[in-house]
C-alpha cells in the first residue's frame, strides 16, 4: 500500500511539472524557438517519466 501512496504522489508531480513545462514553453515568442523548447520540454518529460516509472518499479520489485 505504501507503493501505492508514493506512485500517487510521485505521479500528479510528474504530470503538472511537464504540462507547466509545456505551457511556459507554449507562451515563448518565436515560431523556430517556440517549436525547438516545446520539443525539449517533451523530451525532458519523457524522460522524467521514465525515471519515475523505473524508480517505481524497482521499489515494488525490491519491497514484493
Amino acid at each position: 500500500m505504501a507503493v501505492f501512496k508514493r506512485y500517487l504522489t510521485v505521479g500528479p508531480i510528474v504530470s503538472l511539472i511537464s504540462v507547466s513545462a509545456i505551457l511556459i514553453m507554449a507562451s515563448a515568442p518565436g515560431h523556430l524557438y517556440h517549436f525547438s523548447a516545446l520539443a525539449l520540454s517533451g523530451l525532458i518529460g519523457i524522460m522524467v517519466g521514465v525515471t519515475a516509472l523505473v524508480m517505481t518499479a524497482r521499489y515494488i520489485y525490491t519491497h514484493l
